[in-house]
């Protein structure tokens, strides 16, 4: 079974979390950034499953290349406690300890956020912005400010020419789970014309699977999809790629 869900700990051998995986995304966007010299990192994220989940991410991620996370803070999910969060990353009258911070919420949060970093000193100037694949959403990127900031996602280009194709056809803008359900589709279709089976061993072939809509993806044993992720900049407004998605595994 295929589930557009992404939280990993529903994945099991049969079950694949064909998801969009916020703490792969997390890997991908924090190891870049190490690689190309920022090693003070901190994390801002919601107290909930997927703050637990990225920031675990965050932290595994750079013990792997010998960093250790300088600040992690969590806020409610409404919003709450997030003067005191902020606080915590920079103190009053102090400048900020890390050279990138990761924010994982795409929100309206995300505004409040942003303002209460730059009252406290931390700019793009200074400080890099680190996202997920929350932050690959063109109306986001026109209402909140992320000018320069380095975010982790699927192929830019594939998925823009599934958006066009869809909405030629259908009128309207589809939803970002929509690519999912088509990679989901052109999987079975592949494996049907191919005369392949349904089974835990050609699902799991080690070299993966080409989506045309997000780009190469990897079903584990264990449940869990791996993907091909590109890392982009945040450019007047627009995603620009510069480190690409990988072309196999």
């Amino acid at each position: 079974m295929l589930s557009l869900s992404n939280t990993r700990t529903q994945a099991s051998p049969g079950t694949y979390m064909f998801g969009f995986s916020p703490a792969e995304q997390t890997e991908r966007v924090v190891s870049y950034a190490i690689s190309n010299g920022r090693v003070k990192i901190a994390v801002l994220a919601p107290n909930s499953a997927l703050g637990d989940a990225v920031t675990a991410a965050a932290r595994e991620t750079a013990e792997k290349q010998g960093v250790k996370l300088v600040a992690e803070a969590k806020y409610m999910l409404q919003g709450a406690g997030m003067d005191t969060a902020l606080n915590n990353l920079v103190p009053a009258g102090k400048k900020p300890a890390f050279d990138a911070i990761l924010i994982p919420e795409g929100g309206a949060a995300l505004d409040t956020i942003m303002r209460g970093l730059s009252a406290r000193g931390v700019r793009p100037s200074t400080v890099k912005f680190l996202g997920t694949g929350l932050w690959d959403d063109a109306d986001l990127l026109r209402r909140v400010n992320l000018e320069s900031a380095w975010l982790a996602s699927s192929p830019p280009e594939l998925t823009s020419q599934f958006e066009k194709r869809f909405l030629s056809t259908y009128k309207y803008a589809p939803p970002r789970i929509a690519s999912l359900s088509y990679d989901a589709v052109a999987l079975a279709v592949t494996l049907a014309t191919s005369g392949r089976a349904f089974d835990a061993t050609t699902l799991a072939a080690p070299a993966g699977f080409a989506g045309p809509a997000n780009g190469i993806f990897r079903l584990r044993a264990n449940g869990i999809t791996q993907r091909g992720l590109a890392v982009m900049e945040v450019q007047g407004g627009n995603r620009k790629v510069i480190s690409p998605a990988p072309t196999g595994f």
